[in-house]
């Protein structure tokens, strides 16, 4: 009888053992184990998450107060398009049409000019908005004039 019992025991653990070990199975493959916010589209990549972001290094009023330069940096880790570039202002407002791609990491240069107003001296608090191939960026950033 000992031997009986002894064997079932042994059977339900070894069930029990299987039980588990799919349970984790399972959680590990639902789990997406990637990056967060990965879960399952996209396709490929190897594993890494695609950063996409165009940030402002620097900007001036080149030349006058009708022209804005501005030194764009590429801070993802992909190759982005940028197709145009738009700023608003307290009476300020300007875009320009633009073909400048950067790869990761590369810095570029862009000129907007305004098409409303003009710079005001001292602080000029602006919001600039990039369109990209990857989406659209907004940024703001304050210029001085003198």
């Amino acid at each position: 009888m000992s031997k009986k019992v002894l064997s079932k025991n042994i059977i339900i653990a070894i069930v029990t053992l299987v039980v588990i070990a799919v349970a984790i199975a399972v959680l590990a493959l639902t789990s997406g184990g990637g990056p967060a916010g990965g879960g399952g589209g996209g396709g490929g990549g190897g594993g890494q998450q695609q950063v996409k972001s165009i940030v402002i290094d620097s900007a001036s009023f080149g030349g006058g107060p009708l022209l804005i330069r501005l030194t764009l940096r590429n801070a993802g880790t992909v190759t982005t398009k940028i197709t145009n570039i738009s700023v608003k202002g307290t009476d300020i407002e300007g875009s320009q049409i633009q073909t400048l791609t950067l790869t990761a990491g590369q810095t570029g240069t862009a000129d907007v000019g305004l098409s409303k107003g003009q710079a005001k001296t001292g602080a000029n608090e602006l919001t600039f908005t990039i369109k990209t191939d990857q989406g659209d960026f907004e940024q703001k950033y304050t210029i001085n004039y003198p």
